[in-house]
């Protein structure tokens, strides 16, 4: 008859039991042990002793645990269509992004880092003036150097009349990127 199934808690619960019978220095303790956690008698003792040292060596793992959760469904098509999508604007959002290729954020998220090393890169980028902005910027500065008076010949410029919109200016780049400079 088998006993029973020793998993990594279990190791650590017959560890902490042994240690608190004296462990290697009393006599008795690994046997002791053994009967209490229904360890075979023929080698309940020395596995005691084995799982001890795993535990106190950090080498007792899950061996043999199935693996738990719903398997990912990252594969080289969802890979492309993110990189495409980062590549047609750096600037998109996860959320975007996810939007896009049908993925919620937090797992477009964990793809773009994880995955394909993505990260978010803050840069500071001068804002550009909308074509209305242009036309009205023209506009303006004609009429003042069209007038006559103490201006003339003279432009002024003025950037608080930029409508800036409220993007985020964050960048999505590869960490390898990131160390090249790029």
């Amino acid at each position: 008859m088998r006993g029973p199934t020793i998993d990594t808690p279990l190791k650590g619960k017959i560890s902490r039991h042994f240690q608190s019978l004296g462990g290697c220095k009393t006599r008795g303790a690994a046997t002791a042990t053994a009967l209490k956690f229904r360890l075979a008698v023929s080698n309940g003792a020395a596995k005691v002793k084995l799982f001890d040292s795993q535990v106190r060596d950090g080498t007792a793992s899950r061996s043999g645990r199935r693996a738990t959760g719903r398997p990912q469904c990252f594969d080289e098509a969802v890979g492309e269509r993110i990189e495409t999508a980062f590549a047609a604007e750096e600037t998109m959002t996860y959320r975007e992004a996810g939007e896009k290729n049908h993925i919620p954020k937090s797992t477009m998220h964990r793809y773009a880092t994880k995955q394909l090393g993505y990260r978010c890169l803050g840069v500071k980028t001068r804002p550009m003036p909308s074509e209305a902005n242009r036309e009205k910027r023209v506009t303006m500065g004609k009429d003042i150097v069209a007038e006559k008076g103490p201006v003339k010949n003279e432009f002024h410029q003025d950037e608080k009349w930029f409508i800036l919109n409220a993007r985020r200016r964050k960048r999505k780049v590869r960490k390898c990127d990131v160390a090249q400079g790029l």
